[in-house]
């Protein structure tokens, strides 16, 4: 079908390095930056056990030659791809909600692997930087080139601030020196005003930041990607059987947790002691539980366990219990380690980062979402205050040298009034007679003027 051709330029694509085309064949290679939101600071994995090779055909969307080893891993992810003529790649086409010809935006490499077409085609019609609450810049503000002098530093600030954010977004999206965040967990709430839209938060280790060198700062960009997972569906809050199926995640010898069962729990919680110290927390739980310590936990102790959530207990909500199931997934088929993906649409958004700010051993990112840039299709499972998992974002950071300008920027109101005079009139207000003392020491008039010593 000849309606559903597209072509997709290698300058899109961005392999590393570039493609070897040969005849009736192509080869590319993609490597990716990986950060598991789940994992300790000291985990990377990089060459042979974290590489994917992959295949394309014509009679194959997509296969690889070592499809147990497709999972996600923190560290440098390298996919090769080998692409025969007339060969079939795996796209998902970009939903709209008006309609008009759909163009590609997700090109799928694997599980929670994708190159978003869709940002990377056009960076400028993504990613719209908006002020909280107030009119999208790109159809507000004035152009530089179009003023002589401005009247207020306000617009002076507004006009700059969006074609420097222009250029620095198409600048880092060309450059491609991003992360893909793993792992996430995302809360959304319906902010209502004049621009109704979704604010959305999550949080990112400090320690992880630190390890990978990650920079979250204002206006940089955030490409959201999450699929419903089989899990989600197949337990649809049903609080009783994510419950049981995480106990059986867990129980691998029986239908009772034994000690060193229940520390695969502990772990998933926060627990960071040593095997002496975990063996004094198993024998304090099971005298609360009232049970033998040789006998472990069965299902009905280990309900009460997790839905306690005082200090005595170890409260998991909805959204940690799945995330529990599939990391030890032996009774959930389909998902874990050499699982496919999750079938079904991703659903994308774009956007900025409005604030990040450090609470206790995380960072705290915030972030808007008008119906522009995908709040109008939300799926209905991602509406809600409870925090979401499954999420994978792609962090591209902005250059420094936007944030020199933006800092730059913020220091023109309470510039001296020489300095803005000349950045906004192209002049200066100050009467000539201030000058017409030659005789005068010139740093003496300088003062007037309110500059200081640089």
């Amino acid at each position: 079908d000849e309606s559903r051709r597209y072509k997709l330029p290698w300058s899109i694509l961005q392999p590393q390095p570039k493609p070897v085309v040969g005849l009736g064949r192509a080869r590319a290679k993609w490597r990716f930056h990986c950060v598991d939101l789940g994992d300790e600071p000291s985990e990377f994995c990089t060459g042979p056990e974290n590489h994917w090779e992959m295949e394309w055909s014509c009679t194959r969307s997509c296969s690889s030659s070592s499809s147990s080893s497709m999972r996600w891993r923190t560290g440098h992810l390298n996919v090769t791809v080998s692409l025969n003529d007339a060969g079939c790649c795996k796209v998902q086409l970009q939903a709209l909600a008006e309609e008009c010809s759909q163009g590609p935006q997700l090109l799928c490499l694997g599980p929670q692997v994708h190159l978003c077409l869709e940002h990377r085609q056009e960076p400028l019609r993504a990613f719209r930087r908006c002020e909280p609450g107030g009119p999208e810049l790109v159809s507000e503000a004035k152009w530089p080139m179009e003023v002589s002098t401005w009247p207020d530093s306000n617009d002076y600030i507004r006009a700059w601030r969006q074609l420097s954010f222009m250029e620095a977004a198409s600048t880092a999206v060309i450059e491609n020196d991003s992360r893909l965040l793993g792992g996430v967990s995302v809360t959304f709430c319906k902010e209502l005003g004049a621009t109704p839209c979704v604010i959305g938060i999550f949080d990112v280790p400090m320690d992880l930041i630190d390890a990978h060198q990650l920079r979250l700062r204002t206006d940089d960009l955030l490409c959201l990607r999450w699929q419903q997972d089989s899990t989600a569906k197949t337990f649809g809050g049903n609080r009783q059987v994510l419950v049981e199926t995480a106990f059986n995640a867990l129980a691998t010898s029986g239908s009772h947790l034994c000690c060193d069962e229940l520390r695969k729990l502990a772990e998933f919680t926060g627990f960071d002691g040593d095997e002496e110290a975990w063996r004094a927390e198993y024998s304090s739980l099971c005298q609360e539980l009232g049970i033998q310590e040789t006998a472990g936990l069965d299902m009905s102790s280990f309900g009460k366990l997790v839905n306690d959530d005082s200090e005595q207990g170890c409260y998991c909500s909805n959204a940690e219990l799945i995330d529990l199931i599939e990391k030890f997934n032996r009774h959930v088929p389909g998902h874990g380690p050499g699982s496919h993906e999750p079938n079904g649409p991703v659903w994308v958004a774009h956007t900025t980062v409005e604030s990040a700010e450090k609470i206790g051993d995380s960072l705290q990112v915030r972030f808007r979402i008008r119906e522009a840039e995908g709040a109008g299709i939300m799926p209905p499972p991602l509406l809600g205050n409870e925090p979401v998992p499954g999420f994978t974002i792609e962090l591209i950071w902005l250059p420094q040298t936007y944030h020199y300008q933006m800092s730059a920027l913020a220091d023109l109101p309470s510039s001296p009034a020489l300095v803005k005079d000349l950045i906004l009139l192209g002049g200066t207000n100050v009467p000539m007679a201030a000058f017409e003392n030659r005789n005068k020491d010139l740093s003496q008039d300088a003062s007037r003027l309110g500059l200081n010593d640089s």
